[in-house]
């Protein structure tokens, strides 16, 4: 493996991991913590995925080994190095992925790291082994130091450092105008039907709220058998292809469908978590179209469908609308509201029963996402004062 440094935004980086495991969390009825909030303007220069290769692992195995409390992701960055010895224009990315789980016994705690090798604990839930020993090498290529700490019985944290480059002037010019979001598919085009291949629930539910929300038709199948036949029986425009599953794997199923007269001209994406670059020209000599590593951030795939389908999306420039702090709060923004939620949630805001509060917050997110987000990102963050601002101006919007 080789260094492929690119200038992002970690902030939206963290994002996107936020999101995938905040389904898998919620799943097991666990708590989880993303501390990014100083991060929002932080562009770095670094290989994007082999960094996102190392949080899906750390952040991957605490959710895994955790039945209950929750996982808590902290990054900051810091300056590294210092001007005399040349160095200023460097970033060491400092972060700690820390989880209330079974813990790892003294006598493990280093030979986790080793190849193949695999606790007491990994031997019960599965797995290859490789995770940690890979995510240990892609740090240190990036000159970091990972590191974990450990308790039987209470929990780990795994710790990781490594050094990032200040970005790219013109990319950090391109990145500070106002972006645009999407709203859906063009009038008059489609409509387009996708399918999703993936043997992991939590994968496919993320899928379904990327592109269920803006137009797309979509139907599901759990391994390459059921892609074929849903392919034969629903002709769908352009398939999302895992290619680890049992029964049949996205790389036969790939083949028979892109040999196909039909297939030829179905939009097929490959998606993969190999962070390998040879892999990739395994994936692409099953034929497919395109080849996506996971997990990938949500615009990636817009695009990609936008490209391979020539469809076009339609946009809000109004990014205040959609993210301000106030404007959420409005008489009208709050007609789905009832008032003694407002109060119910601020019983339990004060008495400081976080279960409690998520629950209520839960309860607005079908009809009220962006109030739902903000009030659960407050919570998260245990910012009891602003969540009651927020509250009080519910309720003045009342009067």
């Amino acid at each position: 493996a080789t260094l492929s440094p690119t200038t992002f935004s970690l902030y939206t980086l963290l994002g996107d991991l936020e999101t995938i495991f905040r389904t898998r969390t919620e799943e097991k009825n666990l708590q989880f913590l993303m501390e990014r909030s100083e991060l929002s303007s932080a562009l770095i220069c670094a290989d994007q995925g082999k960094l996102r290769q190392v949080f899906v692992n750390l952040i991957g195995n605490a959710v895994k080994f955790t039945d209950k409390g929750g996982v808590a992701v902290r990054v900051r960055l810091e300056p590294h190095g210092t001007k005399e010895k040349g160095d200023s224009e460097a970033l060491r990315l400092i972060a700690e992925v820390e989880d209330t789980g079974q813990g790892i016994p003294a006598g493990e705690v280093e030979k986790i790291f080793d190849a193949f090798y695999q606790a007491e604990i990994g031997l019960k839930e599965g797995g290859t082994g490789l995770g940690l020993a890979i995510s240990r090498k892609f740090i240190e290529m990036m000159g970091g130091t990972l590191r974990v700490r450990s308790t039987v019985g209470r929990g780990s944290r795994f710790l990781f450092d490594v050094v990032v480059g200040l970005p790219d002037p013109l990319f950090a010019e391109q990145q500070a105008v106002v972006p645009r979001h999407i709203q859906g598919i063009a009038a008059g085009l489609g409509p387009y039907r996708v399918l999703l291949v993936d043997d992991v629930p939590a994968n496919l539910v993320l899928l379904r709220e990327m592109l269920g929300p803006i137009g797309f038709e979509l139907k599901e199948a759990c391994n390459g058998l059921e892609a074929l036949e849903m392919f034969e029986s629903w002709e769908p425009h352009a398939i999302l292809m895992d290619m680890r599953m049992p029964i049949m794997d996205g790389y036969e199923a790939s083949r028979i469908i892109k040999t196909s007269p039909r297939g030829a001209l179905t939009y097929v994406i490959a998606l993969t978590a190999s962070a390998f670059e040879d892999y990739k020209e395994k994936v692409m000599e099953t034929g497919v179209d395109l080849y996506m590593r996971k997990p990938f951030q949500t615009d990636e795939l817009y695009d990609a469908l936008a490209q391979g389908l020539g469809l076009h999306y339609t946009y809000t420039d109004d990014y205040e609308e959609l993210h301000g702090e106030e404007n959420w709060v409005t008489s009208e923004s709050i007609s789905y509201v009832p008032e003694n939620w407002v109060q119910t949630l601020k019983e339990a805001v004060n008495e400081g029963d976080i279960a409690h509060v998520m629950e209520l917050i839960h309860f607005l997110e079908l009809e009220k996402p962006k109030m739902a987000k903000e009030l659960q990102k407050l919570a998260e963050q245990f910012d009891y004062e602003t969540l009651l601002e927020r509250l009080r101006k519910i309720d003045e919007s009342y009067g």
